[in-house]
């Protein structure tokens, strides 16, 4: 009987070890995952950003009405004008998904605050800025706040 109740003890400290190692491993799993998430929506923005970027080196006209809105903002023909506040729409979206990943993953802040203040900087941009209702529509001005303190 006395062996019986030895096997029994034996047989239940290696299943609560297998317990304990599978859960050792359930959380290496986990954190495995949780950095490649976050390194999926790294590059997932990085790539969006990229897309909505892409006219402004890309297309010629586009150049030069970023050329022309960082220089002369005056100078922009109404047509430039609305070509250009879609793209600032489009971008400040992107900027927008990047200050909501940064509430996860606070290093995306840091990575893209500096192409954001490219753009925050410029004259036309800040006209856009507080003539565009489409800003309401993104909600960002938390995101953006901080360009208008310094």
């Amino acid at each position: 009987m006395f062996e019986w109740e030895m096997i029994s003890a034996i047989a239940e400290i290696i299943g609560a070890a297998a317990v304990v190692v599978s859960l050792v491993y359930l959380a290496i799993q986990v954190r495995q995952n949780g950095k490649i998430g976050r390194l999926a929506a790294h590059q997932g923005l990085s790539d969006s950003i990229s897309a909505a970027m892409e006219p402004f080196y890309s297309d010629p006209d586009m150049s030069r009405i970023w050329h022309l809105a960082a220089t002369q903002p005056e100078e922009l023909s109404a047509e430039e004008q609305e070509r250009f506040g879609i793209a600032l729409y489009l971008i400040f979206g992107k900027f927008h998904n990047a200050y909501l990943l940064a509430e996860i993953d606070p290093v995306l802040s840091s990575r893209y605050i500096h192409l954001m203040d490219r753009f925050l900087v410029r004259k036309a941009v800040q006209s856009w800025w507080g003539d565009s209702v489409l800003v309401s529509i993104l909600n960002t001005q938390r995101l953006c706040s901080h360009a208008w303190t310094r």
